[in-house]
């Protein structure tokens, strides 16, 4: 197929359309489609192991259920492979459902429409939800009303063209997410590389040729003849951290770090927006962050997001470690931070503590359990020379992971304009 203009334009009267070809209409969704809101089941009958599977609006992105619902309902509310769903609150998004026949719970709607109709709105749907959105963004509670998705108008020509139009974007987005996958694989392979290249550093070290000797621990195995197994209380003080997100009267003004600040950052630098809170004179005499500090998550909804660390890189007045999260303070006569930092971020350190996550819908980890996990410690010297090795030797993995996602962008910027291009009849399929 190749891409044109056709012959003549007209105003198709809706902003987020602009102009469309002639012989184009802008059609209201409920007018060409069947639109089904979804139903408040009731969430005492939710079962995350039985029932009839059940789509929420957390559902949406990731295509699967996490819970079923075990009473009778309407077949109405049913939604099969291949239709629509739009989420009704938050960031509104239209998807695809993909797998197994599910309910559709409320602050959803599903659209139901045959071939190629279907396709194009799932396609041209983003686009006036993304209006909507940007209209909503300084509202306090971002809704979508079921009557406001039955409005959206959708630019159609004639059948064949549907057609042609379903077909060529079928063909071309395929191709561009095929290399997006590729690049999102090309990510991963980085990130193991970084693993497993930090892994081998803070266990065996930066001398491929030092002595070698039996570390005692099974999973260790050997390890270089001048280091020591330590627990990790033998290196620094732990703390696990109460300061929650209220603000007390009674309480001094503090900053606080938070989960989200250590599980999406490396480093915690001034550059990051803490939260402000308040806490007790004795939480911030025992909590309150230095340079050098380290910090991990100790609950979750997953047990491989436990002892996620981030070090303080930098001295930050009045920051206090806040709420699920463990501070460890090295004791800088034996231990580094950046050192401990590295550590933990090995993948066989840090399975001591995924194996002793205890729970069932969120885990956590306890002082003792921190307390007592096992560490490799060189001599301080060495402890510097590997952090310094690995801050030069990341930073390159990093930089090629940003490249990679830069690229990534650019692909999904060029698939929504190639999307809208065509949809909307700015270029002709033929």
């Amino acid at each position: 197929m190749t891409l044109g203009k056709y012959p003549k334009y007209k105003d198709s009267g809706v902003e987020w359309i602009g102009e469309i070809p002639e012989e184009w209409k802008a059609h209201r969704v409920d007018l060409i489609a069947e639109v089904t809101p979804g139903f408040p089941f009731d969430s005492d009958l939710f079962d995350k192991e039985n029932g009839k599977p059940l789509i929420r609006i957390r559902d949406i992105l990731t295509k699967t259920t996490v819970v079923g619902f075990t009473g009778d309902y309407d077949a109405q509310y049913l939604v099969k492979n291949g239709e629509l769903i739009v989420g009704m609150d938050g960031d509104f998004i239209c998807s695809d459902w993909t797998g197994e026949e599910a309910l559709l719970n409320q602050r959803l709607c599903k659209i139901s429409a045959r071939e190629p109709l279907l396709s194009i709105l799932r396609y041209s749907l983003n686009f006036p939800l993304k209006l909507i959105n940007d209209v909503t963004m300084f509202t306090t509670v971002k809704h979508l009303s079921e009557s406001q998705i039955r409005h959206i108008r959708i630019p159609l020509g004639s059948i064949d063209n549907q057609r042609a139009v379903a077909a060529y974007l079928d063909a071309e987005t395929s191709k561009l997410q095929q290399l997006i996958d590729f690049k999102h694989h090309q990510i991963e392979l980085l990130q193991e590389h970084e693993k497993a290249f930090i892994h081998q550093a803070v266990t065996k070290g930066l001398d491929r040729k030092a002595k070698m000797k039996d570390s005692g621990v099974e999973w260790i195995g050997d390890m270089p003849e001048g280091w020591k197994v330590k627990k990790l209380k033998e290196i620094s003080e732990i703390n696990m951290s109460n300061v929650d997100k209220k603000s007390n009267p009674d309480e001094q003004g503090v900053m606080l770090c938070n989960y989200i600040d250590v599980y999406n950052n490396e480093y915690i630098t001034s550059k990051l927006e803490f939260m402000k809170a308040t806490a007790t004179d004795e939480q911030i005499k025992k909590l309150t962050l230095h340079k050098g500090d380290v910090i991990i998550t100790k609950d979750s909804e997953e047990p491989t997001d436990i002892a996620v660390p981030a070090l303080v890189k930098e001295e930050i007045i009045g920051l206090v470690c806040g709420y699920h999260l463990a501070l460890i303070k090295p004791n800088k006569q034996i231990s580094d931070g950046e050192f401990i930092f590295r550590s933990l971020q090995s993948k066989r350190i840090n399975e001591q503590f995924v194996v002793q996550a205890n729970g069932v819908t969120r885990f956590g980890i306890g002082t003792y359990a921190i307390c007592n996990s096992r560490i490799l410690v060189p001599p301080k010297p060495e402890q510097k020379e590997i952090t310094e090795y690995l801050d030069s030797e990341t930073a390159k993995i990093h930089k090629a992971i940003n490249n990679i996602q830069m690229q990534i962008e650019k692909l999904e910027e060029y698939r929504k304009s190639l999307i809208y291009e065509v949809v909307t009849g700015k270029v002709k399929v033929s």
